[in-house]
């Protein structure tokens, strides 16, 4: 094939399209490669064309964001991208409008099948599409009319990877190297990371320059650090090879980010934040001060080598704590699990088994009224001090909702006049 008309046709199922190169990863018969279209074996700046007929509603949602990166980085400069889908509004409307017997085929329009490659996990409007491609790089986002499938409600969306990419272009690359370096598959995850990291990232990353502002890329690779210092090293590495001032810093900056991966480092901030002071009801405002204070240690460690090991020296003397990333939703989520744990243990009455998890959740997170709630019914059959237990009684309604609010201080009365005979011995669950 030409080199200049080089065409992919992914996720091509049974069909075959003449001058591309046909790749599936499930169907053998038709396609020229086997092979998985979230790592393309194919060079960057290489594909003029990418075709992607309902494939992309095949990733959930999180995951499409890298899928698109991945087709954007083998794009040539002025390359173009074709997707089509299901429509997703007009699929749910056409079903509220269908007979009941007419609804089957729409269902498995928008949800697909339970099959090899053939369920659906997402799906998108034109606008809503428009947004994740543009978010990625792509620009000239029309929307066409379908060529597939015309029985149903189908959306064809048309863009193109402009010709000054260089900066989208190695911030997809980063994305890409962060899942496959640290093996990143959980989508929950990959919404953390997005939302607690790359995001604060990436418009720094696609403005900067080393002439401005050395002082951005310093900002950038703290964010980045505390997260996971791992992350910390992709990022620098794809950034390093742009510093034209200022060069004698690398060594020190790769060598610094290295010694903080050898104790995993975002391990000893979560214990470090479990330490921490933190006041009931402001706990939001408690992690952004606790957050800027780890970040200007760690941006002094990149910037200076005499001084930036020793001020994070009682950082790297404390116990890590079995955590990947750094940031709060991974700190509320950890914290919810333990909660759980704590009310099965409890349930089964090993009491201070539950007793101890229910302080390692409120250590992660005290924002947390059926934790305190479930201490103060647990410490009453430890026997604990009554103070002890009308302040767990107290940090659960400081916390609590309007309907929780009104059960707790029945409940909260009933012990002040009756003692600790007339609380409940049994955990109260989670509330999904």
């Amino acid at each position: 094939m030409d080199d200049k008309n080089y065409k992919l046709n992914l996720g091509c199922g049974i069909i075959y399209r003449p001058g591309h190169i046909n790749i599936d990863l499930f169907d053998k018969s038709t396609a020229d490669l086997l092979g998985d279209v979230t790592r393309l074996p194919i060079k960057p700046n290489s594909v003029l064309q990418i075709e992607a007929y309902h494939l992309i509603e095949h990733f959930d949602d999180i995951h499409t964001t890298y899928v698109l990166c991945e087709w954007f980085i083998v794009l040539k400069p002025g390359g173009t991208l074709i997707l089509e889908l299901p429509e997703l509004e007009g699929s749910f409307k056409k079903y509220l409008k269908s007979k009941k017997g007419q609804r089957e085929r729409t269902l498995k329009w928008i949800f697909g099948i339970d099959s090899n490659g053939l369920g659906h996990k997402t799906g998108f409007t034109f606008e809503s599409l428009r947004d994740r491609l543009e978010s990625v790089g792509f620009t000239t986002v029309t929307q066409e009319s379908t060529t597939a499938h015309l029985y149903e409600p189908g959306l064809r969306v048309f863009c193109i990877k402009p010709k000054n990419s260089s900066h989208n272009q190695r911030f997809c690359e980063f994305r890409c190297d962060i899942i496959n370096r640290l093996g990143i598959t959980n989508s929950d995850d990959l919404n953390a990371l997005e939302q607690h990291c790359f995001k604060q990232i990436h418009e720094k990353y696609l403005s900067w320059n080393d002439k401005k502002r050395l002082d951005t890329l310093y900002n950038m690779l703290s964010i980045a650090v505390i997260c996971n210092p791992r992350i910390g090293l992709v990022l620098f590495e794809s950034l390093k090879n742009s510093i034209t001032i200022n060069r004698d810093k690398i060594p020190h900056i790769e060598r610094f980010i290295k010694e903080l991966i050898e104790i995993d480092f975002q391990k000893r901030v979560v214990r470090l934040w479990m330490n921490y002071r933190k006041t009931l009801g402001k706990t939001d405002d408690d992690f952004s001060a606790f957050n800027d204070h780890i970040k200007s240690l760690v941006e002094s460690g990149l910037k200076t080598e005499e001084s930036g090991s020793d001020r994070l020296l009682y950082v790297k003397q404390l116990k890590p704590y079995p955590m990947e990333f750094f940031n709060f939703h991974t700190i509320q989520l950890k914290s919810r699990i333990l909660f759980n744990r704590g009310v099965k243990q409890f349930h089964k009455e090993e009491n201070h088994k539950a007793h101890s998890l229910f302080l390692e959740s409120l250590a992660l997170n005290p924002e947390q009224p059926l934790v305190w709630w479930n201490m103060a019914r647990l410490e009453s059959i430890l026997g604990k001090a009554g103070t002890e237990i009308e302040s767990n009684y107290q940090n659960a309604l400081k916390t609590a909702d309007r309907r929780d609010r009104k059960v707790l201080e029945r409940e909260l009365n009933s012990y002040r006049k009756k003692g600790s005979k007339s609380i409940p011995k049994s955990p109260i669950p989670d509330q999904i």
